[in-house]
């Protein structure tokens, strides 16, 4: 008959064997689906929100508006939303390839990052003149833009870790981009649909 303390010791053995077979526990990076929630989507759905509102004459937004600068502003805008649809676009399909070319994946991200600092400068030179709620409005959503560049969002995650991130985890960031594409599609429109009706 074996001894009880020879048989727990033979156990406690096995299970610390198992243990190093598996690895050092996950950690939030490991993980192969990206975190749930974006700043910067959260950022574009307010930004559409606040084009919609205005959608009317120039003279029903304030009578400080500088039309000119307001155009430019609005045509800028309208064009670094098209850029930066493109860019995410780009992003989804480059993490689709195999290989991945991770080098130019790090540079699409920071190409996003500095796109939506763009819109929300884009946005301030709007806000510039108008009637105190618009402009209240305007510069909130260019300050949640700006914070939502900076955020560690799945994005800076992305680009702090794709050295270590498995293909299996890059495809997960792969369906998150796309996640993030229709979004970013209606704000485009929005500020489309706004420039047509301005100009």
């Amino acid at each position: 008959m074996i001894p009880r303390r020879l048989l727990l010791f033979s156990f406690l053995c096995v299970a610390s064997s198992a243990r190093a077979q598996r690895g050092p526990a996950p950690t939030k990076h490991d993980r192969i689906t990206p975190p749930e929630g974006d700043e910067i989507d959260g950022a574009l759905r307010r930004l559409m929100r606040f084009l919609t509102a205005l959608y009317r004459p120039l003279d029903e937004l304030g009578n400080r508006v500088d039309a000119i600068r307001y155009r430019n502003a609005l045509r800028t805008l309208a064009a670094d939303l098209e850029k930066l649809l493109q860019a995410k676009t780009k992003l989804r399909n480059r993490l689709r390839e195999r290989p991945v070319d991770r080098d130019q994946v790090v540079s699409d991200l920071r190409d996003i990052r500095d796109l939506v600092t763009g819109v929300s400068t884009q946005v301030e030179e709007m806000a510039a003149g108008l009637r105190a709620s618009f402009a209240e409005e305007g510069n909130k959503v260019a300050n949640q833009l700006h914070e939502a560049a900076a955020a560690k969002t799945w994005i800076q995650i992305l680009q702090n870790n794709i050295s270590t991130f498995s293909g299996e985890q890059l495809r997960g960031y792969a369906e998150r981009a796309d996640q993030t594409i229709p979004i970013l599609r209606d704000t485009v429109e929005a500020a489309s649909r706004l420039r047509t009706y301005v100009n």
